[in-house]
């Protein structure tokens, strides 16, 4: 489920960027508009998804929005993890973008590159460097906020390990055993991104 979940977050906040790419994005063509290019601002629905805890969205999903409608625990949470994850990973996106220098931006331009060339070229990968920290952090985050999923009666690991502590009526073998296994896929994902991050910087250096 939670691969699922990072998949979906990745597509729910790839599309707008996309958007923005392509130039059809509201903050492109406003900022067309009103003043050319000037970094992108915070749109609205992403600041109200910012606004809102992980586990009060997964709540308000399952018993609000899909209260009347037979659907998949599963499926719920999906939703619900991804809207979270999608609304802090296209600020960090952002972030990443706003942190390249206008003149890079300027000089891809003066090359005769179009707006989605420049940002695909040019802009992107330079962005992409800066903001894989923060990505990290947020997939690690993304991880263990799962652990919530129980909270609308779906058994994940947490929920596992509560069944059995109940049963057995011991807590600290299996709620040490869950803390463990979810130390070690974060260890494994950290390692993962700093072999990447060096394999980055190894390629800047020739």
């Amino acid at each position: 489920m939670r691969g699922i979940v990072i998949v979906i977050g990745g597509i729910a906040h790839t599309i707008p960027e996309w958007a923005e790419i392509s130039g059809l994005g509201p903050k492109t063509i406003s900022r067309r508009i009103d003043r050319g290019f000037n970094g992108a601002e915070i749109i609205a629905p992403t600041e109200h998804l910012l606004r809102k805890r992980a586990m009060i969205q997964l709540l308000i999903i399952y018993y609000v929005i899909f209260a009347s409608v037979n659907i998949d625990k599963i499926l719920v949470a999906v939703v619900a993890f991804g809207l979270n994850s999608a609304a802090y990973v296209a600020e960090v996106i952002r972030s990443g973008i706003n942190s390249v220098d206008k003149g890079q931006f300027e000089a891809g331009r003066s090359l005769g590159l179009t707006y989605k060339q420049t940002m695909l070229s040019i802009i992107l990968p330079q962005a992409f460097k800066n903001i894989l920290p923060a990505l990290c952090n947020e997939c690690i985050s993304l991880l263990k906020e799962t652990a919530i999923s129980g909270y609308i009666g779906l058994t994940d690991l947490t929920k596992a390990g509560d069944i059995i502590r109940s049963q057995t009526f011991e807590a600290f073998i299996p709620l040490i055993a869950v803390a463990l296994i979810y130390l070690v896929i974060v260890m494994i994902l950290t390692v993962g991104v700093n072999k990447l991050e060096r394999k980055l910087k190894n390629d800047n250096a020739r």
